[in-house]
């Protein structure tokens, strides 16, 4: 009840509509800034895993619970609300974009940021170490928290930085040291990929997954690796991920 008398107050939503929202730019500007320090995984997770698994399931497993078809519509378009003014793509992916990032921001990464260039050597361990990020979050927080320490995000098109056909597409560890969840003694808080791909054919779903019709490690042509928000050297690369296999 605290949660649905949240969205409730945050989203303007009705409770117990049928159909999503209207979405006017006065009040997407509004909700925007209110939600613009939450971070997006806080959002998706519960729209996710609460109002679309969860309340499937209790409403299957416990009836005597009394969770209505609008009590699940109510949620849901609360937290869509929310999410439409946390994003700056379609908020369910249905374009294949999860765009966590505003155009302004993506060209300040691409003209800021150190790249170093990808080769057959660091490109594997660039995979290597992001499977093993996402693996991570996997073990920390279990499949239906996954979010809740990684995102991955993009495609952005970076073609005025890398010339025509480019994307960059961000993988972030953004919570890998829970200590309320597993007192452990941990390096990294945060560790997140900039990843720079060209003549690709990238993809995300509703649920956070990156699909492509082939495969992309040899299109990757710049990258940068920052751990708890700092610059890496390439030399440092395999170091992280085996702190992480150890982890």
């Amino acid at each position: 009840m605290e949660l649905r008398g949240l969205l409730n107050g945050v989203g303007k939503a009705v409770a117990g509509q049928e159909t999503a929202p209207k979405f006017n730019q006065a009040s997407l500007t509004w909700r925007r800034k209110i939600v613009q320090k939450v971070p997006a995984y806080s959002l998706y997770f519960p729209l996710r895993q609460a109002a679309i698994i969860g309340l499937k399931v209790a409403r299957q497993e416990w009836p005597e619970l009394e969770i209505f078809p609008k009590d699940v519509a109510s949620l849901f378009n609360n937290l869509s609300t929310l999410v439409k003014a946390k994003v700056f793509s379609n908020p369910y992916s249905l374009d294949g974009n999860y765009w966590l990032w505003p155009p302004e921001k993506v060209s300040k990464i691409c003209q800021n940021t150190t790249w170093n260039k990808a080769s057959g050597t660091n490109r594997r361990e660039i995979a290597f170490l992001s499977t093993t990020l996402e693996s991570l979050s996997w073990a920390l927080y279990y499949d239906i928290h996954r979010n809740s320490g990684f995102e991955i995000h993009g495609p952005y098109d970076v073609s005025s930085c890398f010339g025509p056909n480019s994307v960059l597409v961000v993988k972030e560890g953004h919570n890998l040291a829970p200590e309320e969840v597993w007192p452990e003694r941990y390096i990294y808080r945060t560790i997140s990929l900039y990843l720079i791909y060209r003549d690709v054919d990238i993809d995300f779903d509703f649920f956070n997954r990156q699909y492509s019709s082939r495969p992309i490690v040899n299109n990757l042509i710049d990258f940068a690796v920052l751990a708890n928000n700092i610059p890496v050297s390439t030399s440092t690369i395999s170091e992280i991920e085996n702190n992480l296999t150890i982890l």
